[in-house]
């Protein structure tokens, strides 16, 4: 699809178009994780040498994240899914708003860039609009750490800058993934001072940065519990880092799967696996497996009678993650019985609601917190919009599931995230492609 302008081609606009699929089998392999790969770029400014990341998904968040990095003076080679990222002249702490606008993860490098070089200016992040995603609290953890920050409403930017030399116990007001890896990059290089960071966040994504910086050279306790001890270091390593599997793109997959029954076998799935996730799944009938670095799952119509209500309710690590809230509404839109909703973390995450309901959905949203889902016995194809990453996915399953043909517009939304659902699913059978 075509942006015109004038009679000129300005731009393409990409699309899903899903069909109704009958099972899907065979075996994929699970693509690194996004949220654990933007945090770990940030961490690679930090060394004034080079970083190799493995598995290092290709999606257009990290796209951005490695024009940034660009900007700023870093050299990269990014091939197969191998990063080689050269940080040894990063001599720009400035981040072009047009880039960091676009990107929620960019406000890391605030602690990366304070961490390297004691300044830098960057705009307030963008990214899916499911919420207010208010930045108070990554403000709030680099003042206490002796930072200065000026905030310029008028042109939204941050300037931040000085060294650590602020309290050595900072408790977060309230559990932040994106707060928490910011006070650790802000912490790394600090020679000389140690933080205990409390009321952390504890997500796998935390816990492998750490690792990555340790293999780099940093001083980190904690990682995974309560409390996280930074001892700040003079400088960091050379090293190669190892990207683990994207919990919320595997966590879609087996959504599909339920959705549609069938037999699968995933590569790349960490023997650990969110135990959240598979809980909930196996409450529709899902059955998996998994061994060394590999999962089986499958799903039959027998496998699942129950029409007893679930309640699904977000939460922080390790409660189930808001991430896969919407695959779960698509779920329970076509199962007997109903369904409760609770989103804890984001209070404006319902936007597939409305998708789904123009398919034949019956959902019912009270507030921006809770919403109630009766199951129906058909959706139908439509065209409806991505309004945010995983909405986009979910409504992708929800197209394998419904009659007919639909349409997702704003594929960029998806793309953001995941590499090539079509690709993947294809793979699997599924009826699915990435039209222009």
């Amino acid at each position: 699809m075509h942006i015109i302008h004038k009679g000129r081609i300005v731009g393409v606009v990409m699309y899903y178009r899903v069909g109704k699929t009958y099972g899907l089998s065979g075996e994929i392999t699970v693509q690194g994780s996004k949220n654990e790969a933007l945090p770990v770029i940030a961490a690679a400014i930090l060394n004034k040498g080079r970083t190799v990341m493995r598995n290092c998904p290709d999606i257009s968040d990290v796209r951005i994240m490695l024009k940034i990095l660009k900007h700023l003076g870093c050299n990269y080679k990014f091939e197969n899914n191998i990063l080689e990222l050269d940080s040894d002249k990063i001599n720009v702490s400035d981040i072009p708003k047009e880039d960091v606008t676009k990107l929620r993860s960019s406000i890391v490098l605030a602690g990366a860039l304070l961490s390297r070089n004691n300044w830098c200016k960057i705009s307030y992040p963008g990214g899916c609009n499911i919420g207010l995603r208010k930045i108070d609290v990554h403000i709030d953890i680099l003042r206490k750490m002796g930072y200065e920050i000026d905030e310029n409403e008028e042109t939204s930017e941050l300037i931040c800058g000085g060294r650590v030399n602020g309290d050595n116990h900072i408790r977060l007001r309230v559990r932040s993934v994106g707060a928490t890896e910011n006070g650790i990059l802000a912490a790394v290089l600090s020679d000389g001072y140690c933080v205990t960071f409390s009321n952390v966040s504890k997500e796998p994504e935390i816990v492998n940065l750490c690792k990555a910086l340790i293999k780099m050279g940093a001083d980190i306790t904690g990682a995974g519990t309560d409390e996280i001890v930074v001892k700040g270091v003079k400088s960091l390593r050379d090293t190669t880092i190892d990207i683990s599997c994207d919990r919320i793109v595997c966590g879609t997959y087996l959504a599909a799967v339920t959705a549609v029954g069938g037999e699968v076998r995933l590569l790349n799935v960490n023997k650990n696996f969110d135990k959240s996730i598979l809980n909930e799944l196996e409450k529709f009938g899902m059955k998996y497996k998994i061994s060394n670095d590999e999962m089986w799952v499958s799903k039959t119509c027998k496998d699942y009678k129950s029409e007893r209500d679930i309640i699904i309710s977000t939460s922080a690590y390790p409660g189930f993650p808001t991430d896969m809230q919407s695959q779960m509404m698509t779920l329970l839109s076509r199962r007997k019985g109903s369904g409760i909703i609770i989103e804890n973390i984001f209070e404006n995450r319902f936007g597939t609601a409305k998708m789904l309901n123009k398919m034949g959905a019956d959902i019912k949203i009270i507030g921006d917190r809770i919403a109630l889902i009766n199951g129906v016995d058909k959706l139908y194809g439509e065209k409806v919009e991505a309004t945010d990453l995983r909405g986009g996915a979910s409504l992708i399953i929800a197209g394998m599931i419904a009659e007919n043909h639909t349409i997702i517009e704003n594929a960029e939304f998806i793309k953001r995230g995941y590499e090539s659902i079509e690709r993947d699913l294809g793979k699997l059978g599924a009826d699915i492609e990435l039209m222009d």
